[in-house]
């Protein structure tokens, strides 16, 4: 019964045109778990499993920026820490992404991306969001050095 009235409740949001992009993130539960609300910023953290990394790919489109986490050899990373600052500076969202993928509804505008992960450089990334015009990163993270004595 519970999940009925989720999917009722999904099937009532995707009426208003503002409920379409919520109603489908609440259809597929591994990513509803991972959806947080940041600053009014949606941010959605996903891509473990092949049904969920099909999923964002999907969605991408529905949101203004998809980010990918990996590593030079393609392997994907999860547990990467992200910063999105605008151009004033200001912290859009800062956290940790549980998948290797990211989706988020950003205003229009410049913005810099800081991907950190222990035991990897740090990642900077800048993008623009533009009405109509989503913005994608792939970013490919490599791992640090400890010099040999």
């Amino acid at each position: 019964m519970k999940t009925l009235s989720k999917y009722l409740a999904a099937l009532m949001l995707a009426l208003t045109p503002a409920g379409a992009a919520m109603a489908a993130t609440m259809m597929n539960p591994a990513a509803h778990e991972q959806t947080t609300s940041v600053n009014g910023v949606t941010v959605i953290s996903g891509g473990i499993g092949k049904t969920d990394k099909r999923w964002m790919r999907e969605h991408a489109r529905d949101h203004d920026f998809f980010a990918t986490f990996a590593a030079p050899n393609g392997e994907f990373l999860a547990d990467v820490h992200v910063k999105v600052s605008n151009a004033h500076g200001q912290t859009m969202f800062a956290m940790n992404m549980p998948g290797p993928m990211l989706l988020a509804d950003l205003p229009q505008g410049h913005y810099t991306m800081r991907v950190m992960l222990k035991g990897w450089n740090p990642e900077v990334h800048a993008f623009d969001i533009a009405h109509g015009k989503p913005a994608h990163a792939y970013i490919v993270m490599t791992q640090t050095t400890t010099a040999t004595k």
